[in-house]
């Protein structure tokens, strides 16, 4: 009971964090895009 909480929190937790960092990196890909533009 107590591995499975654990194993489902690392993955809520490493799901959270790979999609803040996917997000960041399409924010800095279109933040660049709009700077080539100008």
């Amino acid at each position: 009971m107590i591995t499975s909480l654990i194993a489902g929190f690392c993955v809520l937790l490493c799901s959270g964090f790979a999609n803040s960092y996917i997000s960041s990196l399409l924010i800095e890909e279109i933040t660049t895009d709009i700077g080539k533009n100008e």
